[in-house]
């Protein structure tokens, strides 16, 4: 087994089927705005994945995204795949999301950044969780509220195979957060703080 970590990264929820441009996840969008939907959570995190890849690779690590498709895949058969390649490789799991509040059609003042682990997670997931935080504490400061290191009982962290958390990278739901995290500015301060994050991991291992 190679002792370089392989970094997975996965996009929580589908995106937009190409034959007919409609979002194939239910819900997990934001409000409209002027009857248009500003945010597809999918869709928009498929773009932070693809981004953040790239990112890992011009720093040096091994990182791929493991659900390069349009397709709302299931959590079990995305946690086959990723535990099939824990079989071969010393992995790392990160998912990637957005947050929502509210019912859905309404904007709502909820806004921030969480990192989830398993509720009894291993002391690498750990680990990840506080490192990778910090670094998104570091450069989402005075953009959005820090929601901190939380817990959770996941599909995705608890039947993963390897170290794993799982990122909520700021409130689709809510507007003016909305806006930012469609900029660049947003999305390279995701990049960086991921990158480093997994930087820092790997160094302290």
């Amino acid at each position: 087994m190679s002792k370089k970590i392989l970094f997975i990264f996965g996009a929580g929820h589908g995106g937009i089927n190409p034959a007919n441009e409609k979002y194939v996840t239910a819900g997990k969008r934001s409000p409209k705005e002027n009857g248009k939907t500003l945010l597809f959570e999918g869709e928009n995190n498929r773009k932070n994945v693809a981004l953040i890849v790239e990112g890992m690779l011009k720093a040096g690590h091994d990182a791929i995204n493991i659900f390069d498709t349009w397709e709302d895949i299931s959590l079990t058969e995305r946690t086959r795949q990723i535990n099939k390649l824990c079989k071969a490789r010393n992995c790392v799991f990160i998912s990637v999301h957005s947050d929502g509040a509210g019912n859905g059609r309404d904007w709502h003042s909820a806004s921030g950044i969480s990192t989830f682990k398993y509720t009894r997670c291993s002391k690498n997931s750990n680990s990840l969780a506080k490192w990778v935080h910090q670094e998104l504490t570091c450069n989402f400061y005075g953009i959005s509220k820090d929601r901190g290191i939380r817990s959770g009982n996941f599909h995705m962290l608890r039947e993963t195979n390897c170290p794993a958390i799982l990122l909520e990278l700021g409130f689709h739901t809510n507007l003016e957060e909305t806006k930012r995290m469609l900029t660049d500015e947003w999305r390279n301060k995701v990049v960086k703080s991921v990158v480093d994050g997994c930087s820092i991991y790997t160094n302290n291992l």
